[in-house]
């Protein structure tokens, strides 16, 4: 073959390949990794072997059909009471951010005499997140829209908070009874695609510290777990820096103090029960008595999901700080009790 046609041939070769290679574009990156990489810092994963794997609510991560700015409205606190209890619901994240207990004095030092505040400040129950597929998103810096200012519980009563962001609509629904503590949550999200996922419910980090003992106190808080039997998993066991995870499913799951409960239980059988839980001590505790922990439920697209919350009292071992009991449907533990 003569030499100029094989130098032709050679050189379109170089002019075909040459421009791949001097201008190679960087492989996309997935979507999931964009998402994780803008979030905060989370608890890890929830691992429950029949599901996938979850992250904890904390900032706000979007789905790629949800804007990621957004104009942020004023913070406001809707006041639920009754006889019984004050309830303050953030219109901001739609979680609660207190409840107060107003037959129960607080007996610590500096506090003696006060109305039980079961909730530190800045740890809310009830924060919802909603993952589906490899996405997260939560809905702790979601401006909500209350049906009304404060409701004075006198009968059965309900509160709706609605928020919408970029196609993406959330409706949560809290139903309240005037002679006992538990609150019934509805709940539908509109605009996440075909598909379910899992709610993630955060039940914040553990209690205030209300008793005269403190020490004794504190050493209490901690989780319990119902299946077949009820479990408890102190806070004080916990290595710090480490995340804790317990696979369901749970008929229903609570934290506690010694003295007082805040739970979350299936409606009814045919609710989807909890299918993990992971606990994560917050950082800086010398001993750990508060952990941040994070519930997980299956939810399905075309149905609302429904939990109940139960912020309440107990007692331990047959002993109870006043002769009043709470008409709870989480069982009040007596002596042999594991909780």
């Amino acid at each position: 073959m003569d030499r100029r046609v094989l130098w032709a041939i050679a050189l379109m070769m170089v002019i075909a390949i040459a421009p791949a290679l001097l201008f190679k574009q960087p492989p996309k990156r997935p979507v999931s990794t964009v998402l994780a990489d803008s979030a905060a810092p989370s608890a890890p994963a929830l691992r429950d072997s029949a599901t996938p794997q979850l992250e904890a609510p904390s900032a706000s991560v979007a789905t790629p059909t949800v804007a990621t700015s957004t104009v942020t409205q004023p913070a406001d606190t809707v006041v639920v009471s009754s006889a019984l209890y004050h309830y303050a619901i953030a219109t901001r994240g739609g979680a609660i951010v207190q409840a107060s207990l107003e037959h129960y004095k607080n007996l610590a030092p500096g506090h003696r005499g006060e109305t039980v505040r079961m909730l530190p400040e800045g740890a809310p129950i009830h924060q919802l997140a909603v993952s589906v597929g490899r996405d997260t998103l939560r809905l702790a810096d979601w401006d909500f829209t209350p049906s009304a200012k404060g409701l004075d519980v006198t009968r059965v009563d309900s509160l709706t908070l609605t928020a919408s962001r970029g196609g993406v609509t959330a409706e949560l629904t809290y139903r309240f009874r005037p002679d006992d503590y538990q609150i019934g949550v509805t709940g539908r999200f509109t605009g996440l695609g075909p598909v379910g996922g899992h709610l993630l419910i955060g039940m914040g980090s553990g209690f205030s510290q209300t008793e005269a003992d403190s020490a004794g106190n504190v050493y209490t808080f901690g989780l319990v777990t119902k299946t077949d039997e009820s479990k408890s998993h102190p806070f004080a066991k916990l290595k710090a820096g480490e995340t804790a995870t317990y696979e369901g499913p749970f008929e229903w799951a609570a934290i506690k103090s010694k003295y007082f409960v805040a739970a979350l239980l299936a409606v009814d059988s045919g609710d989807a029960p909890i299918s993990g839980v992971t606990v994560q001590p917050l950082p800086g505790q010398t001993h750990i008595s508060h952990a941040t922990t994070t519930l997980a439920c299956r939810y399905r697209r075309r149905e609302p999901f429904r939990t109940g919350c139960t912020p309440a009292r107990w007692s331990i071992h047959g002993c109870t700080r006043s002769a009043t009991i709470s008409t709870t449907s989480i069982p009040t533990a007596g002596p042999g009790s594991v909780l």
